[in-house]
C-alpha cells in the first residue's frame, strides 16, 4: 500500500503543481502543424543538417535509444542462458 500511496501522492502533487504555471501567450501562433511525418522528418533533418553539432547531437541520441533497444530485446535470451531464469522473469 505504501508504494500506490507515494505514487498516488506525488501524481497529484505534480498535477496541483502544474496548475499552479502561469498562462502564456503562443510563441508563434502562426506556425501550422502538417500531419505529413515523412516530409516533416526529412524536414526537420535537413534544418539539423545546417548546423553540424546539431546534426552529431541528433545522431547521438538516435544511436542511444537504438543501442537501448538492442539491448533491452537481449534481456530475455541473457537471462535464460546465463542467469538459467525464464523469460518471465525480466
Amino acid at each position: 500500500y505504501i508504494g500506490a500511496l507515494s505514487v498516488s501522492f506525488f501524481a497529484l502533487f505534480g498535477y496541483l503543481s502544474s496548475r499552479a504555471i502561469p498562462m502564456s501567450a503562443a510563441s508563434a501562433p502562426n506556425i501550422k502543424f502538417r500531419w505529413q511525418p515523412y516530409r516533416q522528418t526529412k524536414h526537420t533533418l535537413s534544418i539539423s543538417k545546417a548546423d553540424p553539432v546539431i546534426f552529431k547531437a541528433t545522431l547521438a541520441i538516435s544511436w542511444f535509444w537504438f543501442l537501448g533497444a538492442a539491448y533491452l530485446t537481449q534481456f530475455p535470451n541473457f537471462t535464460q542462458h546465463y542467469l538459467n531464469g525464464s523469460e518471465s522473469a525480466v
